[in-house]
């Protein structure tokens, strides 16, 4: 992902249902590449920002497979802060 109104770049990767990010260098192997504002990427991340608003908008752009950037997306639901992180 890079932040195009900042000139960073971040890697984005999942494991273990955790996400981890890094500022690096694009991913020459990444499936999808985001290009995107950050203050677009946070009303996503909020819900203030729907996909139809991402798909339209000039301050997006995507390289690689929208495919797996939709299905990469589509682990994130709403939050559920109601359970047990530990067991008493």
């Amino acid at each position: 992902r890079s932040f195009t109104d900042k000139q960073k770049n971040f890697v984005v990767t999942i494991r273990n249902s955790v996400m981890h990010y890094a500022e690096l260098p694009a991913d020459p192997t990444a499936d999808a590449s985001l290009n995107i504002t950050q203050s677009m990427f946070v009303g996503m991340l909020v819900g203030a920002v729907g996909a139809s608003d991402i798909i339209t908008s000039d301050q997006v752009s995507v390289d690689g497979s929208m495919l797996k950037l939709v299905s990469f997306f589509s682990l994130f639901g709403e939050s559920n802060d109601n359970f047990n992180i530990v067991l008493p």
